[in-house]
């Protein structure tokens, strides 16, 4: 075809511009958006579903009761505020991702004892002694999940009402150090 291969050369061209521009910024964020570039370049539909989002999720338990332990969570940067501010969040199944991540000092944790419960925390490890918040039951979170179109959307409800919807953009798998890492990567919804 004589448009498919100069399209080919220009995906590939476009692809090693952004590559060039990345390489001044910091690993993590190359390979977030590297990811997210070449899935939509190449057309590839990564809508998670939501068997695979609560098995993925049920993978990470390593406990059964809810505050038994902090061994699992999902680690999400929260470097001014981010968590709470910013569109995109990436909750990071790697308890190392504390250590790897060059530039945030402060950390939520959400911490599952079911498939669809988790005990959200925060973390800071900059200073000595690292420090996490004390949980109480408004950290209680549970996850309603539903499909919108293509969408998988998430809601996240605590016990005196504070929801959060976001739609859940993909799941990844990516080595992180030298630990597999899965990458839940949400959209946050207004």
């Amino acid at each position: 075809m004589p448009g498919g291969h100069s399209n080919n050369s220009s995906h590939e061209a476009s692809l090693e511009r952004c590559l060039q521009v990345l390489m001044t910024h910091n690993n993590y964020i190359i390979i977030i958006v590297f990811s997210l570039l070449t899935n939509s370049l190449f057309g590839q539909n990564t809508s998670p579903t939501k068997k695979e989002l609560l098995n993925t999720f049920k993978q990470s338990i390593q406990q059964d009761k809810k505050n038994h332990s902090i061994s699992n969570p999902w680690v999400i940067c929260n470097k001014d505020s981010s968590f709470f501010k910013s569109e995109t969040i990436q909750l990071i199944n790697n308890e190392n991702y504390y250590y790897h991540s060059n530039d945030c000092c402060h950390f939520i944790d959400w911490t599952f004892y079911k498939k669809d419960k988790f005990v959200q925390a925060s973390v800071e490890i900059c200073k000595e002694p690292t420090s996490a918040s004390v949980t109480s039951a408004n950290d209680n979170y549970r996850i309603n999940l539903s499909n919108n179109g293509h969408d998988l959307l998430m809601t996240t409800t605590n016990p005196i009402q504070v929801t959060q919807n976001y739609k859940v953009v993909s799941i990844d798998k990516m080595i992180i150090g030298q630990d597999k890492t899965i990458i839940v990567t949400l959209l946050r919804l207004k």
